[in-house]
This record gives structure tokens, sequence and C-alpha cells, in this order.
């Protein structure tokens, strides 16, 4: 027999659940925004000004490839919870392929924009963007279970996820600004706490199967309406937008 989640039998269940997801989504981001702030004060007595700037530049020109952000396949795949088995497998596919297609992309290009910028170490900046390059197909892998978190409502799950994940890789980063690293102890943390969410949020469906089983069962019967390359270009436009906003300075200045 076919279990039904309370959460979703009222408005009154589906309100406490939008109320907890946002007190622990904003709970998380503001004690990890308290700790990033100690971290990078700190992290900015180790590095060097060109450490620093070439670490900040490294991050932007990813961020300005990253075209199609591979987690904008999440966002596509809620939109419509219907068979969200099927969706999570299907996405999870195509946002390996992007992000795949991405970082292969990425690391082609590494030299070309390295020799870009004399200012930095040509070799230096081409390491430091390949290690970078990892993350959206480390991303990509976060897209299946992150979705099936998402339409579970399990939002304290995913921000107890989140917010460890996140200072794990500020705890990193100031170990390696201790050890020497320079502008890599910027960059590695980065992609560090994007493959430790991806791998979390597997366990955390794992550890509840048997809900998900339910679930799926109660949304099953219609097929992968709307995820298309079309549909994830609109969304993934958008967020590339919103990223440019914030690198494209940086890219300039450098």
């Amino acid at each position: 027999m076919t279990r039904v989640n309370p959460q979703f039998d009222a408005p009154k269940g589906l309100a406490r659940v939008a109320v907890s997801g946002a007190a622990w989504t904003t709970a998380q981001t503001i004690l990890n925004k308290f700790a990033t702030l100690v971290a990078m004060y700190i992290i900015a007595l180790q590095l060097s000004p060109d450490e620093f700037g070439m670490a900040v530049l490294t991050l932007s020109i990813v961020s300005f490839l990253v075209v199609l952000p591979p987690l904008a396949v999440s966002d596509l795949m809620i939109l419509d919870q219907i068979d969200i088995s099927e969706r999570a497998r299907l996405g999870q596919r195509l946002a390996l392929r992007v992000g795949v297609i991405t970082t292969i992309a990425i690391v082609a290009l590494s030299p070309i924009i390295a020799s870009s910028y004399s200012k930095y170490s040509f070799g230096v900046l081409v390491g430091l963007i390949m290690v970078v390059s990892l993350r959206p197909t480390s991303e990509a892998f976060a897209v299946g279970p992150l979705s099936r978190l998402r339409v579970g409502s399990r939002y304290r799950a995913i921000a107890i996820i989140d917010g460890s994940a996140q200072f794990l890789a500020t705890l990193i980063m100031v170990s390696l600004g201790f050890l020497g690293a320079g502008a890599l102890s910027l960059v590695l943390p980065q992609v560090i706490a994007v493959t430790v969410r991806a791998i979390c949020y597997r366990l955390s469906l794992r550890r509840d199967k048997r809900n998900f089983q339910d679930q799926d069962a109660i949304r099953s019967g219609t097929g992968m309406n709307g995820l298309t390359f079309r549909h994830l270009l609109a969304l993934g436009s958008a967020q590339y937008i919103h990223n440019i906003m914030f690198s494209l300075p940086v890219l300039v200045l450098g």
C-alpha cells in the first residue's frame, strides 16, 4: 500500500515545510558567511596580492566559461514533480553530458586564456583553471540526488549538507593558506566542496530510500515532459547572465 507524505496533505503542511526549509537554509548561509569572513581575513594575511588576484581571476574565468550550469538541470526537473525517479535518471545523464563537455572545453581553452594575462605565471594560471574546470562535472553528479531531495522537501538535509561541505572547504582553505599553497588555497576548496555535497546527497538518499520509493509511486505515470535541451538553455542562460555580471569586471581588470 502506498503511503502519502503528510507534508503534502494540506496547505498548512506545505507552509510548514516552506518555513522550515527557509529557516534551515538561512541559518546555514549566515553561519558560513561568518566562517568565510574569518577565513578570508586569515587567507589575506597569508597570500600575496598577486596570488589572491590570480585565484579570484581563475574563479571568474571559469564562471564566464560555464555557459550552461549543470545544476540548472535540477531546476528543470522539479518544475513537474511527476515521475521524479525517471526524471532523475534522465536529468542526471543530461547534466553529466553538459558538465563533462564544459570541463573538456575549459581545459582546452585554458592555455589560450592564460596567455592573455601576462601579469601572472602562465603555467600556474593554466593549472588553476584546470583544477576549477572539474567543478561543472562534480556539480553534474549532484543533480539527480539533489532533485530528489528537493522534491521530497528534504530542505533540512540539503542545508546541513551544504553548510557542512562549505565549512569543510573553509577549513581546507585556511590550512592550505598556512601550508603556503598560494592561489590554490582559494581554488581547490571550491571543487572539494562541490564533490563532498554530491557524495553526501547520495548517501542521504540511501538512508531514506523507502520514503522516496513511495513518493515515486504516487507521482508515476507521466514521462519526461519538458526535459529538453531547449528548456535547459533558457534556464541556464538566465543563470549565466547572473554569473557574468559579477565575473566580467574581474576579467577586464585582470
